[in-house]
């Protein structure tokens, strides 16, 4: 009987572990307050890419630099087909985005850094009837610049400037609603990137178009967890493939892809679940839902995160579009 009772705080400590664990595992993330956002990102930030210009979005992130199409994809011709013209550019995608509105058109650049695609497209073109917004926690300004970037960039800060609004992109209250969002290389930065989604495209006119890439898969970085902890890499339970099949259940028009057309004609077949670029057409009486709360990142050492959100069940819905 001895051994026995000697051993019983043994088994309950091992038990109460056990459990704690699995509590902590399955432990919603606790939103951080701005500053430690703030302090947290400035870190991350410090050594960053800020000086994308209108050409690297077009030609990195929305296939739309080549004129003759010889070089496409699925999220190109999304765009080409709503540009003005199906002229391959952001500015005549906007006009042909403004063709279809009634007010002023707004392009939101969502974690636009320096703002220099907004400012490049300033100084190119009349943005009369365009209101251009970047929402960042910071305002980078010309800091940390090198003399040739000095140089090379001093002409986008003359003259017009976007308005910059700075704050979290997941819980950012637009001051009216986009016709045009990009957010390029900003979800690996998130906590909670499907909220942040969910909350630009609720703020999307009708008809506006959400354009988000990575470098990337998004099932990389985007998973579900269950409460004892195991990470589900399944198609099935992949957030990013949920997205798209909730899209296609509601007629919401997208296009996603991983990379450009090899050679014309010639697409590479795309998984679901394994896209980098993603193009939403806000469509009219639907808002996208995010059911439940992320859980705490995993951050790497280069500052991305890996972001999971709770499995309770195999059935459980994560995303889902409300008709109103």
């Amino acid at each position: 009987m001895g051994p026995f009772f000697i051993h019983i705080p043994t088994y309950a400590c091992v038990a109460l572990l056990w459990s704690y664990t699995v509590l902590e595992m399955h432990r919603r993330f606790d939103i951080p307050n701005p500053t430690a956002i703030v302090r947290e990102q400035a870190a991350t930030q410090a050594d960053k890419c800020q000086t994308r210009l209108l050409s690297n979005y077009e030609r990195d992130y929305m296939f739309l630099s080549d004129p003759s199409a010889h070089s496409s994809s699925a999220v190109a011709d999304f765009l080409r087909d709503r540009s003005e013209n199906h002229l391959a550019d952001t500015y005549h995608l906007l006009r042909g985005i403004g063709s279809r509105a009634s007010a002023p058109i707004r392009w939101v650049d969502a974690g636009g850094g320096r703002m220099l695609a907004q400012r490049d497209l300033m100084t190119r073109y009349d943005d009369t009837g365009l209101t251009l917004d970047t929402v960042d926690l910071f305002d980078h300004g010309q800091d940390d610049l090198t003399y040739e970037q000095h140089r090379a960039y001093d002409h986008l800060f003359r003259d017009r400037t976007p308005t910059l609004i700075q704050d979290d992109v997941t819980y950012v209250h637009l001051p009216g609603v986009a016709h045009l969002t990009t957010a390029f290389e900003l979800v690996q930065y998130l906590d909670d990137p499907l909220t942040a989604l969910a909350n630009l495209y609720n703020q999307t006119a009708v008809g506006g178009i959400i354009v988000i890439g990575t470098g990337y898969d998004w099932s990389r970085s985007i998973l579900r967890k269950t409460p004892e902890g195991e990470v589900l890499r399944g198609p099935s339970m992949m957030p990013a493939a949920e997205l798209l099949r909730i899209l296609r259940t509601h007629d919401i028009a997208f296009a996603a892809t991983r990379e450009p057309d090899l050679e014309p004609g010639r697409r590479p077949r795309l998984d679901d679940e394994a896209y980098q670029i993603l193009a939403i057409e806000k469509r009219a009486h639907t808002s996208l839902h995010i059911a439940q709360s992320a859980l705490a990142p995993k951050v790497m050492p280069d500052g991305y995160k890996v972001q999971y959100y709770p499995a309770d069940t195999p059935e459980c819905r994560l995303i889902d579009v409300i008709e109103s």
